[in-house]
């Protein structure tokens, strides 16, 4: 039905599509003003350009990489990666261990600092001290973290920590029995002394090179068997 236009005469005066800016009116020839109502014409739409600036595939069709937003659809965070449950009280017994281990191996320094300090002018500690604390520190930090991420990539880390300092204790081992006692490496950490024989420090290392080799051992045999897991789900 076409559009029409009422007169102030009265009379409804018929508008075509495309008519001009003015018309007359039949009855009383009144000018009206009137609009075209064509439709305006769409706007082209761009064609995204690809990485070769064409925007097109090898089969001539378009490639959108660009993810809209569905209407009606409610948007939801992604969930992170949860801890396997069967191996979350595994975890914390190694993180438990690793912490008790820690603090068997600074067992020789707390007892040199409880002993220097009973005297009546306390003397300067050993290198070797200073380094035993760090390194008992360290590996406490390491049981915290294994305890706060319980993952089977934590234990992974863990594990070649133990492996290090195991590889430490090895290599002290060795120089303690193979050097003499004006090794650089034995001078530099003040290994040479009286209080306690050479053979007692050897001992020592090979003690914890035991405990820390069987943990590693433990804690990589147990990170394999759950990346193994989680990879056949």
């Amino acid at each position: 039905m076409p559009r029409t236009i009422q007169c102030p005469c009265g009379h409804d005066v018929p508008v075509k599509d495309r008519s001009p800016g003015t018309i007359h009116c039949p009855e009383c020839s009144r000018p009206l003003k009137t609009t075209s109502t064509a439709p305006p014409p769409a706007p082209r739409k761009r064609k995204p350009q690809g990485a070769g600036g064409s925007g097109r595939s090898s089969g001539g069709s378009l490639e959108l990489g660009i993810q809209t937003h569905q209407p009606g659809k409610r948007w939801q965070p992604r969930q992170g990666l949860e801890p396997d449950s069967q191996y979350r009280g595994t975890v914390t017994g190694f993180a438990i261990g690793l912490l008790v281990l820690s603090l068997i191996e600074v067992i020789p320094a707390v007892v040199t600092i409880f002993q220097n300090s009973q005297l009546e002018e306390p003397e300067r500690l050993n290198h070797w001290v200073y380094l035993l604390l760090l390194a008992g520190f360290i590996q406490l930090s390491y049981s915290v973290y294994l305890w706060q991420l319980p993952d089977f990539s934590s234990l992974w880390v863990v594990s070649l920590v133990s492996l290090a300092v195991a590889t430490l204790h090895a290599f002290l081992l060795a120089i303690r029995i193979l050097a003499d006692e004006n090794h650089s490496i034995i001078t530099g950490l003040q290994l040479n002394l009286e209080t306690l024989s050479p053979g007692k420090q050897a001992g020592w290392c090979m003690v914890v090179l035991i405990l820390f080799g069987s943990y590693c051992y433990f804690a990589g045999r147990t990170a394999l068997k759950w990346q193994q897991r989680f990879r056949k789900r």
